[in-house]
Parts: C-alpha cells; sequence; structure tokens
C-alpha cells in the first residue's frame, strides 16, 4: 500500500440519498478546471518527482485539497459526469467511456444525462455558463459552449475544427480577433486554456467548466506519471497559471480529477493461479478486481495475498465491493492487485507475465493509483486538507458555491467545511 504522507487514507461509507438542504445565496463566480488523469500521488510525490507545478502547489496550499474516491467505473466519461450531477452513474446515464455494442461511440450530447447537470441549474437561475471542452456537452444549454467532440480520429489527435464547429456560434470568430494567434491544427490544452483567458477576460461567466485531456492521453501512452506526463502536467500548470491571472474578483478555483493511473508492468492471471483446481471458472475480474463466488476458491486467493510478487495486495472489504459496485452482488471475496499488475480473466499462458507497461485506469476506486484530486481555492475559503471524499460530494459542494439547486443528491457538500466563517 502506498504510505499517504499527508493523512491517513479513510473511505467513509457514501451516504443515502437525502433531500438537498436549502440553498445559501452566495456572491462567488466558479471555475472548475478537470486535469484528467491527474493522479493523487502527483501531489503527494511532488518533491521525489521534481515536479515544477507551482499554480497547483499554491492553490492547494492555500485551500482547501483532498484524495477523491471515484466511482465505478473509474474512467473519463462517467466520472465527469458524476462531477457535475452529484449522482452514480446508473442514475446520471453515463455508464462507461464507451456506449455498450458501439465501439468508439460516446456520451457527446447532454440529452443523453438522465439527470440535470450542473449548468442547467445556474442556467434556470440566471448565472452566465461556459463549458470547455466537457465531456457530454454538445447541444447543451450552456451560453458559451465548446464541447468534448471528436469523432473519427485518435482521441490524442482531436482536429480543432471538429471542435470548433460544434461550439456556440460566433464564439471562435470572438476569441480569435481577442487573439489572432488562437487557431490551431489540433485542439489540446492549450487551446482549452486560451479560450479560458477569454472568457474569463471578456465574459466573466459565473460557471466555467475545463476539462484538460493530454495528461491522460499521455499517460496512456507512456505510462503512470511516466516523465513525459510530467512535462505535460508541468505545461498545463503554466498555462493555468497564466489564465487565472484573468480571474474576475469573487471567483473560487477548483481543480478536479477523475481518476489516477497505473502502469502494465506485469499482467496478472488469477485464473491460470487456480488451474487444476476445478475453481478457475468461478474467478472473475472486474473493475480492475479479482472476485469469486466460491469460498473455496476465496480461501486458495487468500493466500497469495500481501506475498512477494504474487500480484495480490489485499482482500477488498465485501460491504465496500457490494456498496460500490452493486452487479458483483454475487461475490462472496474480492482482492485487489499490486500496483503494477494488472488482472485479466486470460486463461492461457502463465500466472503472471511481463506488460506493455502502458498507462491504464478503470480499477477499483480505492486501488492505491485510483485516487483523484479535489482543490478549492479563492475568495472566502479556508486552508483545510480533508480525509479522502467521494466524488460525489463534489457537485453538491459546487452547487453552494453557487447557490443554486440541484435536487436530491446522493454527496454532501463540503463548503460549510471550507468556507471561511
Amino acid at each position: 500500500m502506498v504510505k499517504r504522507l499527508w493523512f491517513a487514507a479513510l473511505l467513509m461509507p457514501a451516504p443515502a440519498a437525502i433531500a438537498a438542504p436549502p440553498v445559501v445565496p452566495t456572491d462567488h463566480k466558479l471555475v472548475i478546471i478537470s486535469i484528467d488523469g491527474l493522479d493523487a500521488r502527483f501531489f503527494h510525490e511532488a518533491d521525489r518527482l521534481h515536479l515544477k507545478i507551482p499554480t497547483l502547489r499554491k492553490l492547494a496550499a492555500t485551500g482547501v485539497w483532498a484524495d477523491v474516491v471515484g466511482m465505478v467505473p473509474t474512467e473519463t466519461w462517467p466520472s465527469h459526469a458524476v462531477i457535475v450531477t452529484g449522482v452514480p452513474p446508473g442514475q446520471n446515464g453515463v455508464l462507461s467511456n464507451e456506449k455498450s455494442g458501439k465501439p468508439g461511440g460516446r456520451y457527446w450530447f447532454e440529452n443523453e444525462l438522465k439527470v440535470p447537470a450542473i449548468w442547467r441549474a445556474a442556467s434556470e437561475k440566471g448565472l452566465r455558463t461556459a463549458a470547455i471542452y466537457w465531456p457530454t456537452t454538445v447541444g447543451a444549454h450552456i451560453d458559451f459552449n465548446c464541447p468534448e467532440y471528436g469523432e473519427g480520429g485518435p482521441e490524442q489527435e482531436i482536429q480543432f475544427d471538429q471542435v470548433a464547429g460544434r461550439c456556440t456560434p460566433g464564439l471562435i470568430d470572438k476569441i480569435t480577433t481577442w487573439d489572432n494567434s488562437f487557431i490551431a491544427p489540433l485542439w489540446d490544452d492549450r487551446v482549452c486554456l486560451d479560450v479560458l483567458r477569454y472568457l474569463l477576460s471578456s465574459e466573466k461567466p459565473d460557471l466555467t467548466l475545463v476539462h484538460l485531456a493530454e495528461l491522460d492521453a499521455e499517460q496512456h501512452e507512456t505510462g503512470a506519471m511516466s516523465v513525459y506526463s510530467r512535462k505535460v502536467l508541468e505545461n498545463d500548470d503554466e498555462l493555468i497559471g497564466a489564465a487565472l491571472l484573468k480571474l474576475p474578483a469573487g471567483t473560487v478555483v477548483a481543480i478536479v480529477s477523475d481518476h489516477g493511473f497505473d502502469s502494465l508492468n506485469y499482467v496478472l492471471r488469477p485464473r491460470v493461479m487456480l488451474k487444476g483446481t476445478g475453481l478457475a471458472d468461478m474467478v472473475f475480474v472486474r473493475h480492475g478486481l479479482i472476485g469469486t463466488t466460491s469460498m473455496k476458491a476465496a480461501t486458495l486467493l487468500r493466500k497469495s495475498v500481501g506475498v512477494k510478487r504474487s500480484g495480490i495486495s489485499r482482500e477488498v472489504p465485501i460491504a465496500e465491493v457490494h456498496r460500490l459496485a452493486p452487479d458483483l452482488r454475487g461475490w462472496v471475496a474480492a482482492f485487489d492487485s499490486t500496483s503494477g499488475y494488472i488482472p485479466t480473466e486470460e486463461v492461457n499462458g502463465v500466472a503472471i507475465s511481463a506488460g506493455n507497461r502502458k498507462g491504464v485506469h478503470g480499477l477499483w476506486p480505492t486501488h492505491d493509483s485510483s485516487r483523484a484530486v479535489f482543490i478549492l481555492s479563492g475568495p472566502g475559503v479556508r486552508r483545510a486538507v480533508l480525509r479522502d471524499i467521494s466524488i460525489l460530494d463534489e457537485a453538491p459542494t459546487f452547487a453552494d458555491i453557487l447557490g443554486v439547486n440541484l435536487g436530491k443528491l446522493r454527496g454532501v457538500s463540503l463548503w460549510k467545511r471550507a468556507a471561511l466563517p
């Protein structure tokens, strides 16, 4: 297990759905910047990694900082839907990165959300809204919108025109007039943050959502927290710092992420481990967990827990499994893998073999490499380090900052804990 330097990891049970408390009006504007794949360890290990991220570290040091335990599945699209709706994937309708039976098919359109997102609640209150490359916002009721969209090409090479063609009519022309160096061949993090600079300078929305995707793409190619991904993060930090110089007075900044990352250093085949016992068919891999419906198989797997190079790090409490993944209620035991060992249901080959060392996510939310980041900084925000929070807590916090009502939510707002008296 990774040793936590700032606070002990403690996963609190998710509360049942509760009626939203009365909204307390505020005078704050809110900018939410999601850095896709920003693993919490980038902060815990910043000094060891010699990371030059002064903007992000200053925001964390002057505001509220927490590790975030995500929802199943710990993937980009469902996690971003949770951040803006405050309810789990099964309730908000965004169930995975790709639609079932539609390879490459994403949840591009707002009407694929089954519940209102925070931008709708803000608009209903008369607030001006903006979104820059945020998932599931094509066709959204957003005043200044450049939605994530990129069918038919590599995810790390989204053509500028594909996104620009979906932006709010006239917005690209306004930005180009404001900065004639704006247009680029690809839609990347620099472009996103140029749009942010323009919006903060000229339009001053009450709610702005920004999604930066390059860190995720780099880690997929070169591994979790690779030296190349660190350069991407350092570049993002510099660009964010420049954009935040344009912040209107009274603006609160949130830095969030959707999931962490692990590297496929080794392929772990638990079914091969149990070959010859007659129990291999009762072992499964879901959401990065190794599980079984057999008590006998569970007993055999327990013998590998914590054994060096076994690839199995711990047994996950079955109550946690059933709570975070109701589809696994038939399991009687579940086991998490050691960081760097990625489990698969393959039945051929050896129990453990070398992997391709590329980055992966979608693992169990409490896996050592799965935790995401939550930072809140700005006027009226106290300095505090919180214990692990749930990703479900983010939307109600944002709703309270803006003074809007998102209805019945599963998480708990952190605003009372974050705001100065």
